[in-house]
């Protein structure tokens, strides 16, 4: 099966968001010489990647940051399994698969679904890269989901002054 190579290419293209990444790790105010000593000096521990993510989850921007990685991973995932998937859709001569993935709205569809493990079953990658890709997105998701979950609780979490109103009160 052909794959286009201008589709290949942008797959490859999107190792860019890896760099603009590292370029936040690599200037972030956790990640600076400054804070690397500090932490390594002070209290015994190297700052990096995991640290900076701890500490950007530990403060007000965690639900604005989980919503840009699902998205932005949603879309990415999406466009991959699309690509992997559209040379099949193309050459395949059989009537028997009504729904398929020749549109990226039917990809966002099976990531997301995917991605929150509820699997349909309406819609399923036929090719060895598509599934394989499929199998990054239900362990990708995994994690998104249980980061939402976090991210939830901590919403409903008590601040300490409403927790000692509860507790006044009863």
């Amino acid at each position: 099966m052909p794959y286009f190579l201008s589709e290949l290419t942008l797959i490859f293209m999107f190792v860019r968001f890896y760099a603009v990444v590292r370029h936040f790790e690599r200037y972030h105010e956790f990640t600076d010489l400054y804070s690397q000593k500090i932490c390594r000096s002070r209290f015994g521990f190297k700052s990096g990647r995991l640290f900076t993510f701890k500490c950007e989850m530990n403060h007000e921007r965690k639900v604005t940051i989980i919503v840009l990685m699902s998205l932005t991973s949603t879309m990415l995932l999406a466009f991959i399994l699309r690509v992997f998937e559209l040379p099949f859709e193309q050459n395949k001569k059989e009537v028997q698969f009504k729904d398929n993935l020749t549109d990226y709205g039917s990809a966002i569809w099976l990531t997301v679904i995917t991605m929150t493990t509820v699997g349909y079953g309406d819609i399923f990658p036929h090719t060895i890269g598509g599934q394989i890709t499929a199998m990054i997105i239900a362990i990708w998701g995994a994690f998104i989901i249980s980061l939402l979950i976090m991210v939830t609780s901590d919403i409903f979490q008590f601040n300490p002054k409403e927790e000692q109103a509860v507790r006044y009160i009863r």
